[in-house]
């Protein structure tokens, strides 16, 4: 999807009354489809070139068989700002897993998803989708937009900003204009939905069931593709 792509999952693993919360994402099992380089080598341009003449760009090249080339899936999880994920070039949907489950920690209660994007600009859709259970299947969890109107077109949900109930799935708008490269997007899971400690001290078990995860998957579509004839050579 990205030259440069970074995925946090901003989660609890317990129920405690602090906010304090840690990167779930960290260091956790990840697929990440189509990838660069899996069956060949793929020569690409990095999208900071996009604006030099054809002469002056330097052509780079991803491997996934030589660690040297190779821009892994790994790349999203792990912390790593010199390191990153690169998808397949001319492609318009990718699709990313992350399997939060482990020995120790099972599941986590998601706050926040954060996506951070480097040498590229975002998808203009993405659909969020969650376990919350290692034998369940993938359900609905959020949907992000560039325009109202795509929640129907695209995903075939209604535009929708304000959680009722408060189990309904949200379809919204990206906060602001999109950045050439480098930016960050985050959505909150648990905002508008009530407090994980309501005011009479008892644990809101609907909003800790919508938090609870055990995997994320993440469909980008709609990806920036550049319309000349070295396209598949840019990163997306």
């Amino acid at each position: 999807m990205a030259a440069s792509l970074w995925l946090f999952l901003f989660a609890s693993s317990v129920l405690i009354r602090s906010s304090f919360a840690a990167n779930a994402a960290f260091n956790k099992t990840v697929e990440a489809v189509p990838s660069c380089g899996v069956n060949s080598s793929e020569m690409f341009y990095h999208i900071s070139q996009a604006k030099l003449l054809p002469f002056k760009r330097n052509i780079s090249t991803c491997d996934q068989n030589i660690t040297d080339l190779a821009y892994p899936p790994k790349a999203i999880v792990d912390e790593n700002f010199a390191t990153f994920w690169q998808a397949e070039g001319g492609k318009d949907n990718t699709t990313i897993t992350v399997d939060l489950s482990g020995v120790n920690q099972k599941f986590y209660y998601v706050n926040f998803i954060t996506i951070s994007f480097g040498d590229y600009s975002r998808p203009k859709h993405i659909a969020f989708h969650k376990k919350s259970s290692t034998s369940g299947n993938f359900e609905p969890w959020h949907y992000l937009v560039t325009e109202e109107e795509q929640c129907e077109t695209v995903f075939g949900v209604p535009f929708n900003r304000f959680p009722i109930p408060t189990n309904a799935v949200l379809c919204t708008r990206y906060t602001g204009a999109a950045l050439e490269t480098n930016e960050n997007i985050t959505i909150n899971l648990e905002g508008g939905r009530g407090k994980i400690v309501n005011n009479d001290g008892e644990l809101n078990t609907q909003l800790l069931n919508w938090m609870n995860t055990t995997e994320v998957e993440l469909k980008f579509s709609g990806l920036r593709l550049f319309p000349d004839p070295l396209a598949k050579r840019w990163v997306n």
